[in-house]
């Protein structure tokens, strides 16, 4: 007789939503009961489907590319699982759909496997959030369906044309960012300065819909990295994304992180390797003024992240296995170690106590006016992280007058101070 069968729809659908400085997140998985559907789909046998040609994106542009060999999350996995991310990987990028053979294992392996393919490949902005398992005969199986299950959100010859449109925007956006003289701190710098310029948190995707399935059904791009680069119009995922991918493009590896904010919000941000080091970075939360750049959450540690973000257990650490059929874990997280490349101790903008304060603050607006700069970002690395104080050497003009004989010209300072620690000082003149 047949056996039980169970579908599954997994999704990370993440929405950001940001205000006066203040963030707010809301998403969260799909998990839709689709039992009518798969009552005999992986008992009839596996269907016949039409494969369509080969499409991932193309890194040989990039001398600098990272080798696929490198991805993060595929050598999370055991020898099973790995098998499976292969042959996962290749149905997507040739578009199969019908029952997909995985072989010997579990459900639980293919929906590990299947998150791990879509957390390596960002550019995969095809693939829906929707999809079944199934087993049969000790075999597992996997489906995709254009239709009922939006298994693929565009047809073939849409993603050929997509693909192209991304190709291009990819390739001009390093043209003007990246040079070959600079290092990987210096061309991750110019990728994420590069997003929060040009990229906006797309409001509709809020707004169009009651809930999560509706909003992403109707803004699925904005979830992709497509969005973010082609379209300059994402949510956090998006962002992410389109971070990564750059990220690979460049030759420095990195991964995404699900987690929630510390309101309980869902949210999705990266990790980047510099050095063979890891660290956390989230640049939409960097993403905060029209007219100034921040970098509060450029290669932060882990000690650090965990004040504001609140990080989805690794997989290891599941103990109920019907937790991994909801898509808040991450597969496994590296530590990050240390603030060696975080972007103020790189810059020497640091603040770590109020002794040194007001030497950092001269030091670096004296550096500033020199290098023809007209503004200096700094971090209070010593105060909570919420907590944004105008010192007062500010107040009480003393780094105006120590600064005032090295501008010439000089008029003041506009004291322009953001969340979780970070201000910057403009001169007048």
């Amino acid at each position: 007789m047949k056996k039980a069968l169970y579908a599954l729809i997994v999704a990370i659908v993440l929405l950001i939503s940001f205000v006066a400085h203040s963030f707010c997140f809301g998403t969260g998985d799909i998990i839709a009961d689709i039992k009518g559907i798969y009552n005999d789909i992986f008992n009839d046998g596996i269907i016949d489907t039409k494969v369509f040609p080969e499409l991932k994106f193309d890194y040989s542009f990039s001398a600098f590319a990272l080798d696929e060999a490198e991805y993060y999350n595929y050598h999370q996995l055991n020898t099973v699982q790995q098998g499976m991310y292969k042959t996962i990987l290749d149905a997507v990028i040739t578009m199969k759909t019908g029952n997909i053979n995985l072989g010997k294992g579990t459900k639980k392996d293919a929906v590990i496997s299947m998150y791990a393919v879509k957390y390596d490949y960002p550019e995969l902005f095809w693939l829906g959030f929707e999809y079944g398992t199934g087993e049969k005969d000790d075999t597992v199986y996997l489906r995709f369906d254009k239709g009922d299950l939006e298994g693929y959100t565009y047809t073939h010859d849409e993603r050929v044309k997509m693909m192209a449109e991304l190709q291009t925007a990819v390739k001009d956006i390093l043209d003007k960012c990246i040079t070959a003289d600079m290092t990987d701190f210096e061309k991750e710098v110019a990728i994420h300065d590069w997003i929060c310029q040009n990229v906006v948190y797309d409001k509709d995707a809020d707004l169009d819909a009651e809930n999560i399935a509706d909003r992403k059904r109707e803004n699925p791009l904005s979830w992709t990295a497509y969005g973010a680069i082609v379209n300059r119009v994402a949510v956090c995922e998006g962002y992410s994304k389109a971070f990564q991918l750059l990220m690979y493009c460049v030759g420095i590896n990195s991964n995404l992180v699900c987690g929630e904010t510390t309101d309980g919000s869902p949210h999705m941000w990266n990790t980047v390797m510099l050095d063979n080091e890891w660290y956390y970075v989230d640049v939409l939360w960097d993403d905060v003024a029209e007219d100034n750049i921040i970098h509060t959450f450029l290669n932060v540690d882990s000690e650090t992240i965990k004040k504001t973000h609140t990080l989805y257990s690794n997989m290891s650490d599941i103990k109920d296995d019907s937790t991994i059929y909801s898509g808040e874990y991450n597969l496994k997280l590296p530590t990050a170690k240390n603030n060696i490349m975080n972007y103020y101790v790189v810059n020497q903008t640091a603040i770590n106590s109020d002794d040194e304060f007001f030497d950092v603050v001269v030091d670096n607006i004296i550096k500033a006016a020199k290098d023809c700069r007209d503004s200096v970002e700094f971090y209070y690395s010593y105060k909570e992280m919420n907590e944004n104080v105008v010192s007062y050497d500010i107040r009480n003009n003393k780094i105006f007058s120590a600064v005032k004989g090295h501008i010439s010209d000089f008029k003041g300072f506009k004291y322009l101070a953001y969340s979780y620690g970070t201000f910057i000082l403009k001169i007048s003149r």
